[in-house]
């Protein structure tokens, strides 16, 4: 895994959006959390029947 650094004085919002993923949404967040520590990362469901709403709202660091 790459970490990417965030320039002094800058910020970076990262939206995903998530389409029934219950079964990845914890691991992408989490590596996504680890690769770019500092980015805002904002979770979209679009709509999902399944459990990924509850599983990435409760995942911390993660505006869902």
């Amino acid at each position: 895994m790459t970490e990417f650094r965030i320039p002094s004085g800058h910020s970076l919002s990262i939206v995903v959006p998530f389409y029934n993923e219950e079964e990845n949404i914890q691991f992408v967040l989490e590596e996504l959390k680890a690769s770019v520590p500092g980015a805002e990362i904002v979770a979209v469901d679009d709509g999902s029947s399944d459990s990924t709403w509850s599983i990435m709202s409760k995942i911390n660091g993660i505006t869902a």
